[in-house]
């Protein structure tokens, strides 16, 4: 299983016991990048806030945030589930960052199991698009991460029942992917 972990820069230090409870797993991590190129040149994510604080008109500055974005999209398409690292920053006092959130948006879209390490803040502007994603609360515990084998595509389960409602009985269809619990 391949997790990326999706945490805001402030708490890169933090990160490292959870990368290695994982790795002990026997299963694989991705982080977004902590440098990126421009001109052939390798910046550090500090340099680009740097950049960024200074002159954010700064043409280099949407360059390279697209470059950050779009490694980002890339590890999320290629892992198997994302663990958003959500402990409240105190530098920024938020919770998830708009690049996190952003990150979980992907996941979401491209159906992938969406972790979160702690429950999620009843005053985050967006908990309710974070709700309708259905991550699941770990609780700070990688033990409570349990891998999910998809069925191949097509391979559907679907189910009827009978709903009274104002307008009298209806048939509802409801069509999702089978899934299998992988034993670790």
């Amino acid at each position: 299983m391949v997790i990326m972990i999706l945490y805001p820069d402030q708490m890169q230090k933090n990160i490292v016991p959870v990368m290695e409870k994982i790795k002990e797993k026997g299963w694989e991590t991705l982080v977004p990048d902590d440098e990126v190129e421009l001109n052939g040149k390798k910046l550090s994510l500090q340099a680009y806030y740097q950049i960024r604080n200074r002159d954010p008109k700064n043409i280099h500055v949407v360059e390279l945030k697209t470059k950050i974005m779009e490694s980002m999209f890339e590890k999320i398409e290629k892992s198997d589930a994302i663990l958003v690292f959500n402990l409240l920053d105190k530098t920024t006092g938020m919770q998830i960052s708009p690049q996190m959130f952003l990150g979980m948006s992907v996941a979401f879209y491209l159906k992938k199991d969406i972790y979160t390490f702690d429950h999620i803040s009843n005053t985050l502007p967006y908990r309710d698009e974070i709700q309708a994603m259905h991550p699941k609360v770990i609780t700070r515990n990688i033990d409570n991460i349990t891998p999910v084998e998809r069925a191949p595509i097509g391979f559907i389960q679907e189910t009827q029942e009978v709903v009274n409602s104002d307008l009298g009985p209806t048939v509802r269809t409801t069509r999702k992917p089978k899934l299998k619990i992988k034993k670790s």
